[in-house]
């Protein structure tokens, strides 16, 4: 398997101001450089749906980690959700736009979002995700999150 679900199994739920989760070298190193080889290669900023993209076999078998049973049941088990039925939406991101780092709230759709950096380096100091303790201010931050190579968000 390329993730390490002990990791995240033994990772502390974050419960307030809501519950998330940070879970560093959740992607295992031995796997990364193989999917990042596999990776689609995505010409143009935006989120884009597995159906709209080709990849190559170590990146198909990433996605079918992130689809299985036993992901599925970590999540169930680490956030106290029921999941069954429940269809999971997996998109692939290449490069950010401007657009993408203002402050916003996901959908009351979703049940839960989960952001896993596949990047192999970061050298800009700008372009770190923050978890806002609310939706006015942007420097209110609960946590800055290190767009570090298999390191897994959840909230």
């Amino acid at each position: 398997m390329t993730l390490d679900l002990e990791r995240f199994e033994s990772t502390p739920l974050t419960v307030e101001p809501f519950p998330y989760l940070l879970v560093p070298e959740f992607v295992r190193p031995v796997a990364r450089k193989a999917i990042n080889n596999d990776y689609p290669r995505l010409s143009k900023p935006g989120s884009y749906p597995l159906s709209e993209v080709t990849f190559g076999p170590k990146f198909n078998e990433f996605i079918d980690d992130l689809s299985s049973l036993e992901f599925r049941k970590a999540f169930e088990r680490k956030f106290s959700l029921d999941l069954e039925g429940r269809p999971a939406m997996i998109t692939v991101r290449g490069r950010c736009s401007v657009k993408d780092g203002k402050i916003h709230t996901d959908s009351k759709t979703k049940i839960i979002s989960v952001l896993i950096y596949l990047n192999s380096n970061w050298e800009s100091a700008g372009g770190r995700l923050r978890l806002l303790r609310s939706g006015a201010d942007l420097d209110d931050m609960i946590l800055e999150v290190p767009p570090v190579e298999g390191t897994l968000l959840a909230f």
